[in-house]
């Protein structure tokens, strides 16, 4: 008897606790349901690139400068990537390194003293322009900083040059005094010190682009015949480790046309057309982008496809470049990133609810692009500008366009927080 009454009492209270978290349940979904308590994702901006990863051997139209002793020492009389004429002086050697830190330091004395010289002539500046000149002043040491953080050291070296030249323009303007005599004086002597070192010079034999230093793969592959590579060939470019013979006084690239070569498959390729651009990203030199235009797509079998493009892009970035691996940008979408699940359609119209305020509107999307968990749809400037293109298309050929009485607000836009999760969704409901 004692245990069916221990038994009654445990179940009552079993029921008890049920019944209270039933309610409890029921009363937080009614409360959820009246207060908007929807799990929303604000619209944003998203770009998905197509490509192929792979790695380019690049192949430019150059030939070496004159071979030098193993003990001269080379200095180069112009910067990386400048144009030159033929029998242009291009660089001077010298017997020893002494003789050519020497020369350099001539060479940084006689800049100087132009510089120093070209201030005896100029007019101060006038007080009332100061913040202008700070200004760009400051300008110009940014770009310093810009060229260093890039690399392109020549562009960092007029940038500084200038920039000193501000600095001294500006003390003269704000009377502190500036021995101007006694610099240019220090200076001279210092030149004629160093007078006696006369070096070799290189001459440039055509007309082309100066590149100081040389890499050995330069007549791995021939420029010529670039069109017609092989997936061998470039396999074997690729996996080579071909050094020159002795030393050289730098190199000239004869054209502003150089190209990359890649193995890849006929997959990788299907959509890809010759006279097509794509962009080549080189993923170890993340500030060089390249536009490249497909000028061969040469099918051996499935896997084995040997893709040609072109560039004539000509910058000091690029003719360090050889082995490379890189990213062919094929093809992108751009538009407003949402979840796969938001997605609804409503009389055949794609769209999604979102939550303006206290307000649930349900708004058009028209989707690019498809993944797993998310599309890209058009952006709400991209509809409104396709919108007025097929009004102004339908007027001009005197018929009606089926956008006439199309209201363009009825398109999601950026930043709407878009109804992911949530119960009893439709247009116009207000959240209280």
């Amino acid at each position: 008897m004692k245990n069916v009454t221990t038994k009654n009492r445990i179940f009552k209270a079993v029921s008890v606790f049920l019944i209270v978290f039933i309610a409890l349940y029921f009363t937080y979904r009614v409360f959820t349901l009246n207060n908007g308590a929807y799990q929303t994702k604000t619209t944003l901006l998203k770009t998905v690139e197509q490509g192929i990863d792979t790695t380019v051997f690049i192949v430019r139209d150059e030939a070496y400068l004159n071979k030098i002793d193993s003990n001269k020492t080379s200095v180069s009389l112009i910067s990386d990537g400048e144009r030159v004429a033929e029998n242009e002086i291009i660089s001077a050697l010298f017997d020893s390194r002494q003789e050519a830190e020497d020369y350099k330091k001539r060479l940084f004395y006689e800049s100087e003293l132009d510089r120093y010289i070209s201030f005896l002539s100029q007019e101060k500046i006038n007080i009332s322009d100061i913040m202008t000149y700070d200004s760009k002043t400051n300008d110009l040491f940014c770009k310093y900083v810009d060229s260093i953080r890039e690399n392109s050291f020549d562009e960092a070296r007029e940038n500084i040059s200038e920039f000193c030249n501000k600095l001294t323009s500006r003390q003269s303007a704000m009377g502190v005094e500036v021995d101007l005599d006694g610099i240019i004086n220090e200076l001279n002597s210092k030149v004629n010190k160093l007078k006696n070192i006369t070096p070799e010079f290189v001459m440039s034999k055509t007309t082309g682009y100066f590149v100081n230093n040389v890499d050995g793969y330069e007549n791995v592959l021939k420029y010529d015949e670039i069109e017609n590579i092989t997936t061998k060939m470039i396999d074997d470019a690729i996996s080579s480790e071909k050094q020159p013979e002795g030393s050289y006084a730098g190199k000239i690239i004869n054209s502003f046309n150089w190209y990359m070569v890649c193995s890849v498959t006929s997959k990788d390729v299907q959509d890809l057309d010759e006279g097509k651009y794509v962009t080549v990203r080189f993923l170890n030199s993340s500030s060089v982008e390249e536009k490249a235009e497909i000028v061969a797509i040469n099918t051996e079998s499935k896997d084995k496809v040997a893709l040609v493009l072109k560039c004539n892009n000509v910058t000091s970035k690029v003719f360090p470049l050889r082995k490379e691996k890189v990213k062919i940008i094929t093809d992108s979408v751009r538009g407003y990133s949402i979840n796969k699940d938001a997605i609804r359609t409503i009389d055949g119209q794609n769209g999604v609810y979102v939550l303006r305020g206290k307000i649930i509107n349900f708004r058009y999307v028209d989707i690019l692009y498809t993944d797993s968990d998310f599309v890209l749809v058009r952006t709400f400037e991209d509809e409104s500008n396709l919108v007025a293109e097929q009004r102004a298309k339908a007027k001009e050929n005197g018929s009606d366009s089926e956008k006439d009485n199309f209201d363009i607000n009825k398109y999601i836009r950026l930043y709407d927080e878009v109804i992911l999760k949530g119960s009893d969704l439709s247009d116009g409901k207000i959240v209280q």
